[in-house]
């Protein structure tokens, strides 16, 4: 969402104080930037998130009320991620490519939240991962077979 409104030229409008001490051209394009950067967040969301921000007018309040609900930096969400990237296993018959997705966002939401994880720890969580059909090449990774 955040690269969305850098796109858009509608950063400027999540940081907060946007109106403080413009001109009044100034201010007329501010409020332009507010209006496109509230929009563009609400047309990107989801019905059941949407429900949470509703009440919202200003982009920055919506950035900020999203940031607290799924940027938490808490012990259960960081278990919670943990957990989700321990147990992942891909299915059989499931495409490499959607596994390889899945395994990087839980890996990225980890590294927003600010859990480190070794590359060697990464690698073999991911080969972990893999179902049998991949054993061969597991164990070529691993022992160089």
């Amino acid at each position: 969402m955040k690269a969305l409104l850098v796109y858009q030229g509608l950063s400027s409008a999540i940081k907060g104080d946007v109106m403080i001490k413009l001109k009044e051209s100034d201010k007329n394009k501010a409020a332009k930037v507010e209006l496109k950067a509230h929009s563009t967040i609400l047309l990107s969301l989801g019905d059941e998130v949407l429900r949470k921000v509703f009440e919202e007018t200003k982009s920055f309040a919506i950035w900020s009320k999203l940031e607290s609900l799924y940027m938490k930096r808490s012990l259960a969400n960081r278990l919670y991620l943990k957990k989700k990237l321990y147990t992942l296993q891909m299915e059989e018959g499931k495409d490499m490519r959607k596994h390889l997705d899945e395994f990087n966002k839980i890996m990225l939401n980890l590294n927003k939240i600010g859990v480190k994880i070794e590359e060697e720890d990464h690698d073999i969580i991911l080969l972990s991962s893999l179902p049998k059909l991949y054993e061969h090449f597991v164990d070529t990774m691993l022992y160089g077979k």
